[in-house]
């Protein structure tokens, strides 16, 4: 499973200035979980990525400015809320939408999301 940002999702500077959106059924910008979620920190934190390295399984890992605080730590999740994801199934070859509507803080907590239907 791939995901990507598929539109504006904050209202900083660098959301603005983001190249890296996803398209449904194109699979360029597609990457790990993890990936989009320190993505959407940095941009929330009016960061940018510096680079993204896509290599599943290998190295998946983004470039974060040095002056940065430390996005890998598992604090960030709530960064996905009301972000539209793009979901690639890889091994289906089906696309869609998700939208997290309640994300839980480490403590844990209720989640809900919104989805689309599959686009195969």
């Amino acid at each position: 499973m791939r995901w990507a940002i598929l539109e504006q999702g904050g209202n900083t500077a660098n959301w603005d200035n983001f190249d890296w959106y996803g398209e449904l059924g194109d699979p360029t910008h597609f990457y790990s979980l993890n990936n989009i979620v320190t993505i959407c920190a940095l941009l929330n934190d009016n960061e940018s990525p510096l680079n993204i390295l896509d290599e599943f399984g290998i190295d998946n890992t983004i470039g974060i400015p040095q002056e940065a605080e430390d996005y890998t730590a598992g604090n960030v999740l709530q960064n996905l809320e009301n972000i539209t994801l793009g979901v690639w199934l890889v091994e289906e070859d089906i696309y869609f939408t998700l939208t997290f509507t309640e994300l839980p803080f480490l403590g844990g907590g209720a989640m809900s999301y919104t989805r689309s239907t599959p686009n195969n």
